[in-house]
């Protein structure tokens, strides 16, 4: 139950900061002077590359700490294989 629980609350997250909090940002429905007094040069789009507070991001390269999770995360499925296979 708690795995559903952190998988709905995670995408519930994705959706709120996508569908409902960047319009927002960016002057949707009644909240056109959000953007025209806190950010003006704010454009609404996903995924944001310039926040509304004028930094830009990019995405995080492959090499790193991607890497170095996909290698952890093969690993430990090998070695629970191993460890099923044992206990047969």
């Amino acid at each position: 139950f708690s795995e559903v629980m952190f998988f709905g609350a995670f995408f519930g997250a994705l959706f709120y900061a996508r569908m409902i909090s960047v319009p927002w940002l960016g002057g949707a429905d009644n909240n056109f002077m959000t953007n025209e007094v806190l950010w003006p040069t704010f454009e609404a789009m996903w995924p944001l590359t310039l926040t509304p507070g004028g930094e830009t991001t990019q995405a995080m390269p492959w090499q790193g700490i991607p890497l170095t999770n996909t290698i952890l995360l093969l690993l430990s499925s090998i070695t629970l294989h191993m460890a099923h296979i044992s206990l047969e």
